[in-house]
This record gives structure tokens, sequence and C-alpha cells, in this order.
């Protein structure tokens, strides 16, 4: 009877603790399954905004890349532009330093011709002084000019005599206007041509002023477009880095 009773006892305990046991376990797997949906509702969410972004970034693609063939474009042409005005430069300070050279020249020649007329100045001086008696019976010569002329003519002896003075008279007249006649060209001839110098170094003048008005509009053109290459450059950039993000979004949802 003893026997009997301690069996019926370890088969209700045995029972018990398997009962239990099962309970444990299944709260153990439920919390599992809560758990696993959680990481489930998670990864759902994550799928979703991953795909959400992924459909964002392919709608921005066209645009970026369109902005960044844009930028490039910019950037090519603002180069370009780049290149004909420095091109302009340098012609420009050709023209600048040919101007300058013509000026140069100018003045060279304004100074070859100064000399030639203290040349021309001198010489007719050393004429002068050459037949000093000749000036001064120029210009002391008065109403009885003729008359004292023929007065000397009349003092000759012989008729060899008379024809000499008559010579000498007619040659020192013939010199007297002869020097005078020259000097009057010479101071006609040399009027002109400082004239004309003048007139070639005022253009000269002129177009070193308008070579150097030129260099510099063009030199300020230059500036203009190293500013514009520069903002080109900067939105190429921008774009560059723009269309690189979207690359990036895409490459990471593949």
């Amino acid at each position: 009877m003893i026997v009997v009773t301690v069996g019926v006892l370890c088969t209700g305990l045995s029972q018990a603790w398997a009962t239990s046991d099962a309970e444990e376990r299944l709260k153990d797997a439920q919390n599992s399954l809560e758990h696993a949906q959680d990481e489930l509702a998670h990864s759902t969410q994550a799928l979703a905004d991953a795909t959400a972004a992924y459909q964002a970034a392919m709608a921005r693609l066209p645009a970026a890349e369109a902005t960044l063939a844009t930028a490039q474009q910019g950037l090519a042409a603002a180069e370009h532009e780049l290149e004909v005005a420095r091109g302009e430069v340098a012609a420009a300070r050709a023209a600048d330093e040919a101007a300058a050279q013509k000026l140069a020249e100018a003045e060279r020649k304004v100074a070859d011709q100064i000399a030639k007329i203290d040349d021309v100045t001198e010489r007719i001086d050393g004429k002068r002084a050459s037949i000093s008696q000749v000036a001064v019976e120029a210009y002391t010569r008065g109403v009885g000019a003729d008359l004292a002329s023929l007065t000397i003519l009349m003092q000759a002896d012989t008729m060899d005599e008379l024809a000499a003075r008559a010579a000498a008279s007619t040659s020192v007249l013939t010199a007297e206007n002869s020097i005078m006649s020259a000097l009057k060209d010479d101071r006609a001839e040399l009027a002109n041509e400082r004239v004309v110098l003048e007139d070639l170094e005022a253009a000269a003048e002129v177009a070193r002023q308008e070579a150097a008005a030129t260099l510099q509009a063009t030199e300020q053109r230059e500036r203009e477009a190293e500013a514009a290459r520069a903002a080109a450059q900067a939105a190429s950039d921008a774009a560059a880095a723009a269309k690189a993000e979207v690359d990036q979004l895409v490459a990471a949802r593949d």
C-alpha cells in the first residue's frame, strides 16, 4: 500500500515537472518569435527607407547629369573664351610695342632733322663769313647804290681794269643773290621738314595712345574671361559633386 502511494506521488511530480518545462519552452519560443517579428519589422522599414532613397536618387539622377553636362559645356566655353582673350592680349601688346618703336623712330628723325638744321645754319654762316664784305655792302647800299657802283667802274684806268671791275662787281652781286636764294630755299625746306616730322611724331603718339588703350581694354577682357572661367569651374565642380552623391546612393542600393 505504501509502495503504491509512493509510485503515484512520483508519477504526479513527474507530470508536474514536465508541464512546467513545456510551459517554459513555449514562453521562450514566444519570446523568440516576438524578437524575430521585431527584427523583421525593422528590416522591412529599412528596406522601405532604402527603396525610397533609391527611387529618390534615381529621380534626381537625370537632372544631376543634365546639370553636370551644362556646367561642363559652360566650362569649355569659358576656357575657349579665355584662350581667345589671351591671344588678343598678345596681339595688343605687340601692337603697343610696334607703336612705341614707331614713336621712337619719329623722335630719332626729329633729332636728325634738328642736326641737319644746325648743319645748314652753320654752312650758311660760313658762307656769310667768307663774303662778309658782300654782306656789308648789301646792308649798307642805299638809294645811290647804282651810282656808287658806277663810280667804282669809272675809276678804272684801262678797259681791261674796267672789265675786271665790272666782272668782280657782277660776281659779288651774283654770289650775294645766290647765297640769299639758297638761304631762302634752305629755310623753306627745313621748315617744311619740321612740319612733316611734327606730323609724323603726332601720328606716332596717337598710335601709341590707341595701342595702349587697346591693350588696357584687352587686359580687362582677359580678367573678365578668367573670372568667368573660375565661375564655370566652380559650377562644374558643384555639379560633379552632386552627380557623385547621386551615383553613391544608386551604388548603395545596388
